[in-house]
Order: C-alpha cells, then sequence, then structure tokens
C-alpha cells in the first residue's frame, strides 16, 4: 500500500509561478515581492484566466466590509504590472476592459492537484516506529500511525496559515479604511453678498485644518465637491451615503467687530444622530487657533487618536494679522472664480496679505497656483508666469518646507515651463507624501505621467484624484483629457459628457470635447462646441484657435483663415500663443507654416509643448523631419 502526498495548487504562466496557500509569487524560481492585497488581486485574475472580472466583483471580494475608492484597485493592477514586468499600455498578462473592469491574458497551467503516490518504503523510514517492525508489529497499525501524523501536521500547517492569512487582509483592510468626513459650507446667516469671501474662506481653512491632522486615517472631501453638494439641493444624507461620507460637519461663521464665533455641529450619516455640537468664540487675531480648537474637537468626537506630531504641529498655531487674514480670504475668493480677471485680483488680495503677514505661507502658494493658471490661460506670457510661480512656491516652502499646496505648484512649473521632467516627478511625489489626501497633487501626477505617455500610471492618479475630490469637474475634465491622449477617444467623450450633464456651462468640458470629435471627425459637432466654448469664456484666444481648427478640419477653410487673422490682429495686443497658429495651419494643410509657429511655440516654452509626444492633433506631422526635431528639443523622454 502507498502513502498518500498532496502537492501545493500551484499556476503558471510565462516565467512565473503563483502559489496561493504559500502566498508565494516565483519568477524563474525567485520570489517576487506582493503585497497581501495586490498578491488577493493576482490570485483572482489568474483563477478567472481568459475571462472579464467587473471592478465591482474584485472590490467587494477585496474589501468586502469596507467602503474603498475605486483608485485603490487601480494602484493595486498598476502594482501588479510593475511586478510581472509589463511595459506601459502593453497588455500581456492583465488587459484593462475600460470603465468596465479586468482580463487575465496569459496562458496558465495548473499544477499540483493531481495526487502523487509515495511506496511504504519511502514513507515509512521518515515517521515509522522502526523497532515495532523489527519485532513483528503489524504494518497496518504503523501506517494508520503515519497517515493520522500526516493529516494532523496537514491540519496545522492550515490552520496556521489560514490565521495568518486572515490576520493579514483584516490588517490591510483596516488600513484601507479611512473615515469620511464632509465639511458642508459654512453659513452666512447675515445673507450678506459682501461677507460670502469670509464664509467661503473659512470653509477652505477648515478643511485643510481637518485634512492635515491624520490624513492616513482620515479624508476629508475638498471644497470644491462640498460646493456642489450644497448647491445641488439633493437631500445631504443622500448625497453623503453615495460619496462613502461617514460624519456630515455643519458650520455657522459670525463676526462682530474684532471677534468672530463659530457654531458647528457634527452629525453621524449612518442614522443621522447628532454627535456633537459646540460655539467656539476668539477674537479675529486667533482665528487660526480657533478654527485648529474646532478641528480637534471633531478628531477627537469621532475617535481619531492624534499622535505626538500632530500634538506638535496643533500646539505651534499662532495668531494672524487680522487685515492679512482677510486679504487672503478675499484672494481665495477671486482664485475660485477662475478666470483671467479673478486671478489677477486674486494676486492682488495675496499680495496684500504677504504685506501685512510676510511669514505666512499660504498666500505665496496659492499665489504660485495663480501665476500657473494665468500663464495656461495666455494671459500672461510663459517667461513671466512660470518663473513668477517658481518663485513664490518656493518662497512659501522656504517659510513652511511641509506644505503639500506649494508643493504641487512647483511641480507645475518644472513641468510645463523648465521641462525639468525628473524634478517635476519629485516634487508631485513629495506632495502627495505629505498630505496623500490632496486631490491637486495626484492631478498634477496624473498630468506628469500624461506628459510622459505613461498612461496607466496617468489613469491610476487621475482616478485617484477624482476619488478624493468626486464632484470636482477640473479633475473630471482631466479624466476625459488622459482619455483623449491616449487615443480612447469613445470614452474621452463619454467622460466629457458626463461633465456636461452636471454643468453645462462648463466651457473647458466644451472645449475638449470638441478635441475629441474631431479625432472622430464628427467636424461639425466639434465646430457647435468649440462655438459654445467660445461663448462661455468669450476672448479666451485658446477655444478661438480651436474653433479655427475645427473649421479647417471640416474643410471650412475660409472661415479658418478669419480666425487666423482674428487672433493675428489680437495678438498686437497681448501675448497669443504661437502653438494655437500651428495647430490652424496644421490643419489647413500647410506644413512649412504650422511647423514654424511650432518652433516658435517651443522657443516660447508654452506648456502644451509638454503634451508634443503623445498629443493625437499632431499625428499628420509626427514624421516629418522637422517635428521630430522640434520633439527631440523638448527634452521629453
Amino acid at each position: 500500500m502507498s502513502a498518500i502526498h498532496r502537492e501545493p495548487v500551484s499556476y503558471q504562466f510565462g516565467p512565473f509561478c503563483l502559489v496561493p496557500s504559500e502566498h508565494q509569487l516565483l519568477r524563474e524560481g525567485t520570489a517576487v515581492p506582493l503585497s497581501p492585497k495586490a498578491f488577493e488581486v493576482l490570485v483572482l485574475l489568474v483563477e478567472s484566466s481568459g475571462h472579464l472580472i467587473k471592478k465591482e466583483e474584485l472590490m467587494q471580494k477585496l474589501w468586502p466590509d469596507s467602503f474603498v475608492e475605486e483608485a485603490n484597485l487601480t494602484h493595486q493592477i498598476w502594482t501588479l504590472r510593475k511586478a510581472l514586468g509589463e511595459k506601459e499600455s502593453e497588455y500581456k498578462y492583465i488587459e484593462t476592459i475600460p470603465r468596465v473592469g479586468y482580463r487575465f491574458l496569459a496562458d496558465v497551467d495548473l499544477v499540483g492537484k493531481h495526487v502523487s503516490q509515495i511506496t511504504d518504503q519511502e514513507a515509512l523510514p521518515v515517521f515509522a516506529n522502526v523497532d515495532a517492525i523489527k519485532a513483528g508489529a503489524p504494518r497496518r497499525s504503523v501506517r494508520m500511525r503515519v497517515v493520522i501524523f500526516v493529516t494532523l501536521v496537514l491540519v496545522a500547517i492550515l490552520g496556521f496559515g489560514y490565521l495568518t492569512y486572515s490576520s493579514l487582509r483584516r490588517s490591510e483592510t483596516l488600513q484601507d479604511r479611512k473615515i469620511v468626513l464632509l465639511v458642508l459650507p459654512f453659513d452666512n446667516p447675515g445673507g450678506n453678498p459682501e461677507e460670502q469671501y469670509f464664509s467661503d474662506g473659512m470653509t477652505e481653512e477648515m478643511i485643510t485644518e481637518l485634512a492635515n491632522l491624520q490624513p492616513e486615517r482620515l479624508r476629508v472631501i475638498p471644497r470644491a465637491s462640498a460646493l456642489r453638494v450644497k448647491a445641488s439641493g439633493k437631500d445631504i444624507d443622500q448625497v453623503a451615503r453615495g460619496l462613502g461620507v461617514n460624519y456630515v460637519l455643519e458650520t455657522s461663521v459670525y463676526r462682530s467687530d474684532n471677534h468672530v464665533r463659530i457654531n458647528a455641529r457634527l452629525i453621524n450619516v449612518r442614522d443621522q444622530s447628532h454627535v456633537w455640537a459646540e460655539s467656539y468664540e476668539r477674537e479675529l487675531r486667533d482665528v487660526l487657533v480657533l478654527q485648529n480648537e474646532v478641528a480637534r474637537s471633531v478628531a477627537q468626537k469621532i475617535a481619531l487618536q492624534l499622535n505626538a506630531a500632530d500634538q506638535t504641529q496643533s500646539s505651534i498655531v499662532h495668531q494672524i494679522n487680522p487685515e492679512a487674514h482677510e486679504a487672503y480670504l478675499k484672494g481665495m475668493y477671486y482664485f475660485d472664480k477662475f478666470s483671467e480677471s479673478g486671478m489677477k485680483t486674486s494676486i492682488e488680495y495675496f499680495q496684500q496679505a504677504i504685506a501685512k503677514e510676510p511669514n505666512y505661507a499660504p498666500p505665496y502658494a496659492r499665489m504660485a497656483r495663480a501665476y500657473g493658471v494665468l500663464g495656461n490661460f495666455n494671459s500672461m506670457r510663459p517667461e513671466e508666469a512660470y518663473p513668477k510661480q517658481k518663485e513664490v512656491a518656493l518662497k512659501a516652502l522656504e517659510i513652511d518646507g511641509t506644505f503639500a499646496e506649494a508643493r504641487t505648484a512647483l511641480g507645475w512649473s518644472k513641468l510645463f515651463y523648465d521641462r525639468d521632467w525628473n524634478g517635476a516627478r519629485e516634487e508631485f511625489e513629495r506632495a502627495i507624501e505629505l498630505n496623500p489626501n490632496f486631490a491637486i497633487a495626484h492631478q498634477g501626477y496624473a498630468i506628469y505621467f500624461i506628459s510622459m505617455g505613461q498612461f496607466d500610471r496617468a489613469e491610476s492618479e487621475i482616478l485617484q484624484a477624482q476619488q478624493l475630490d468626486p464632484i470636482n469637474l477640473n479633475i473630471k475634465c482631466d479624466v476625459g483629457w488622459s482619455l483623449f491622449f491616449a487615443r480612447r477617444t469613445d470614452e474621452s467623450i463619454v467622460q466629457l459628457k458626463e461633465v456636461l450633464q452636471m454643468d453645462p456651462t462648463y466651457s473647458v468640458a466644451h472645449v475638449f470635447l470638441s478635441h475629441a470629435y474631431q479625432e472622430k471627425g464628427m467636424f461639425e459637432e466639434a465646430i457647435v462646441e468649440a462655438q459654445k466654448a467660445i461663448a462661455l469664456f468669450e476672448g479666451n484666444e485658446y477655444r478661438i484657435a480651436s474653433l479655427g481648427d475645427a473649421y479647417a478640419r471640416a474643410g471650412k477653410k475660409q472661415e479658418a483663415r478669419n480666425i487666423l487673422a482674428r487672433l493675428m490682429k489680437a495678438s498686437r495686443d497681448h501675448y497669443i500663443s504661437p502653438y494655437n497658429t500651428a495647430l490652424i495651419y496644421k490643419s489647413l494643410g500647410q506644413t512649412d507654416e504650422a511647423l514654424d509657429w511650432l518652433e516658435k511655440a517651443c522657443d516660447d516654452r508654452f506648456w502644451m509643448m509638454a503634451f508634443l509626444k503623445v498629443d493625437p492633433r499632431w499625428d499628420p506631422l509626427r514624421s516629418h523631419p522637422r517635428f521630430q526635431e522640434i520633439l527631440r528639443r523638448t527634452g521629453l523622454p
């Protein structure tokens, strides 16, 4: 008779061997390190090799008792692709089915499912009582003891392995689970429109204060999404549940003479119970201390344990010149208008704040972002906007080296103007390290990966930004922008239409949609979208140039030339990017003129040159030697 030996089930594909029971992935016999969650994802994909697994199914199996952002799954997929050695956009093992799920592509061989036989002579010397055999003891009893012993050992091993694996899974689930807090915009009880800037600014500062307490355990919905939640008119409870929110903080702010009072109420979304309510009042010069008091009280009520570093950070909150603080709040108010005039006015107020409080970092950081936006709007020449952005961002970091917003602004400057690709990546990475919940940092990191042509990484980061700030239309537009550059045009159109369903007046979505329609050959639709974008953002030359490009591609050459003439005339008064002119000439079929203007755009360091490597609108000229030389001059890898 023979003893039974079961080999552990393993899956072989390419040079890899996956052994689920050992929690091990081997590449030609060498262990490949994977986190427990990434390993789980790989097992699920391999076991369903050749078949689609929807994202919802994967997330339910991986995080059955938690609300977890989709970006967590995207990150695990990216981790696996890196471990498996997949190149960017090369689906050798894991295929992405856009907006649906994933499929494991490689051929998989199942090994170890069979049962092998071991003879008594091979098995007995290991476990049997040799003296008993010599004495003539019955072999059956020896074999029985062997079987029982092996069975007990296997049960113990499997039991220990299961408990260890379960412990790891529970531990990681707890790490993935964050408390999600929605801070509703502060009420302006007096209803005075001239005081709205104060309520709005206090809202943003409170969100920032809370978000910085313990970002690894607490995620605070950013203000852009919070504003849209309140403006939607929908039941807050319903919207909060849809966003995966655990708590809602309702607040109002009163200002009288040189005092400010905050009334705060914390609500548990699960049962709508009022967890806590309190009023706080201080002098205006202590407004930062007041906000910190409220934030710490909220942290205590939601069982957020502040560590020593958090306590130290809280203790250094200082007084601020009330006039400087008011100027900063007004600057943020005009920044949020996201228009040329709004940006310029915001800079004036930030400068006033700095004049009153030179060592106050926030005005520098937000002013840096404003200069970057003006550069992107063509409202300032690149050589004026981006160096200024860099200068004030560095000043903010000189005051506070841990300021993620300033790091992000510095990353934009290095990406769009300096062409310091590695430096830009490092700034975005550092910003995310400082504040993992800062959506704008993830957005910037995504834009960096787009310019590099690394679309899987770009998708991971922009989806992370969207999960952190789920109703931010600018981020949602960049999801569509990323898909456009990745040549996933149909998906880009779907995404941009979703944005316009949320807000039909959002100009950026119209102009991006115009680009996507052009790539589909839907020129009439592209013209309509460009015209809408111009009507909503009158005077912006980028939108006007987009209309000229659409006209040219639609064969309406005279209309396109009229746009060119309009741009040339405007260039006598202010900066018009040569990039926009080059696009129209390209679509008119005037290759030499297009390349002449594109060279000028390269010399100007116009920000869109960062995407020259991936922008499909330049595909007709991509093989031209002059285009290749311009691309080389950008230094894009």
